[in-house]
């Protein structure tokens, strides 16, 4: 008796959560409530977007690294000079996305008939970063989560990428505690809970497009009126030489050439579901473009390269190699230890769409600026190497009374 009563118990409350399930999901589909409620520049660029006006065909997803410092106007238009392929681009990055949120927008995008895509960028994250547990756990209950953890496709990377993590900070019982996490905010996202008011306003709420969106979406970090924007400034100021030099180094692992699986970090099921994401694309006719972007934090170059190694060619792009980028790396480019200043930003797109010529047309493509940089420090580097023999020269001819050549004969 006492069996059937618990069985009965748990039997009703299944098939309430069930009925309430059904019932949001019926309200979302009756209401047509939008996708893009979470932030006002996620509304901002959803409108934006689906402006029959402008016509986009290529959209940049990821986080302030990219909503900084790529510069749609200055790819398209590298893009067009140097090729015969015409782009119109828009960015969508968002502050502060981790890669669940990234992979949540793209599929979005994917899926979105009504635009006409030919191409989409997305920002490779380190997950490590991502699931800080600081971070991860105080957003668990926002509605950030409900970008990409709506669905079981979405459940099933955010768990399956976590279990790819190797390293002694994720022993087994994080993981199934971060489990845990995931089926808790899918559980939210499918139930609606706390969401409908603000999703309900969202629809109806009037942003403001060019606050939000400055220029096709890029807007640069020199203009930002934030208080903790200038305070990263003044943070990154005191300690760029050590900050670029230690990038500098850990980036040389994107010029290593080793393959994914020559690194224990190797997080398999993070690239497996980023190469299903790719042919989710290739599905709908767009190419998906993963992309390694220059100035990442500590250990995230080793996280996340072998990741980027275990992808398709042509459907990655790397930027990140300061060997091969090395104006990306330099005070003047940068407004802190992540993120491009403008000068960097513009330097950083025309570099990404030749690396984007390369890797689809097979285009080989010179850009004048880095020719020209080089030339200069070959310049400034000879020099001061006059400079310094000049200026030895003098100080030995001053000791002795005798020029520093003619001394060395005498001593013959």
């Amino acid at each position: 008796m006492m069996k059937q009563k618990v069985f009965l118990f748990f039997g009703k409350i299944i098939l309430l959560v069930l009925l309430w399930m059904i019932g949001g999901a019926l309200i979302r589909s009756a209401t047509g409530l939008p996708y893009a409620w979470v932030t006002d520049r996620m509304l901002a660029g959803d409108k934006m977007l689906h402006r029959q006006d402008k016509d986009y065909n290529a959209v940049f997803v990821g986080s302030s690294r990219v909503y900084r410092g790529v510069v749609p106007h200055v790819f398209d238009n590298f893009v067009s000079k140097h090729s015969n392929k015409k782009i119109k681009s828009f960015n969508y990055g968002i502050g502060g996305s981790t890669s669940g949120m990234i992979y949540g927008q793209a599929r979005e995008l994917i899926a979105d008939k009504s635009l006409d895509l030919d191409y989409i960028f997305i920002e490779l994250r380190s997950l490590e970063t991502s699931l800080r547990e600081a971070a991860f756990v105080k957003n668990l209950h926002t509605h950030r989560s409900r970008i990409w953890v709506n669905d079981f496709q979405a459940l099933r990377f955010g768990i399956r990428s976590m279990w790819g993590i190797k390293g002694a900070d994720w022993d087994t019982l994080k993981k199934i505690r971060y489990t845990g996490y995931f089926l808790l905010k899918y559980i939210e996202c499918k139930l609606n809970v706390g969401g409908m008011i603000r999703m309900w306003e969202a629809s109806n709420k009037e942003v403001k497009v060019k606050k939000e969106l400055c220029q096709e979406g890029w807007c640069p970090m020199d203009y930002a009126k934030d208080v903790d924007i200038k305070k990263l400034r003044k943070k990154f100021v005191k300690s760029a030489s050590h900050t670029l030099k230690s990038n500098r180094e850990n980036s040389k692992i994107f010029a290593s050439g080793l393959q994914a699986e020559s690194f224990p970090s190797y997080n398999k099921p993070y690239a497996e579901e980023l190469i299903e994401l790719i042919i989710e694309a290739a599905e709908r006719d767009i190419t998906l473009m993963v992309v390694a972007l220059p100035m990442m934090k500590g250990h995230d170059y080793e996280n996340i390269y072998p990741v980027f190694a275990a992808l398709p060619t042509k459907h990655k792009i790397d930027i990140a190699d300061s060997g091969a980028n090395p104006e990306l790396y330099m005070f003047d480019h940068c407004w802190d230890d992540t993120h491009a200043n403008e000068a960097g930003a513009r330097l950083l797109t025309q570099r990404l769409a030749q690396r984007f010529l390369k890797v689809q047309l097979g285009k080989e493509v010179k850009i004048p600026y880095w020719q020209k940089k080089e030339k200069q420090a070959k310049i400034k580097q000879h020099q001061e190497k006059d400079k310094k023999s000049k200026d030895q020269n003098e100080v030995e001819s001053d000791q002795s009374g005798i020029p520093a050549d003619t001394e060395a004969v005498q001593q013959d």
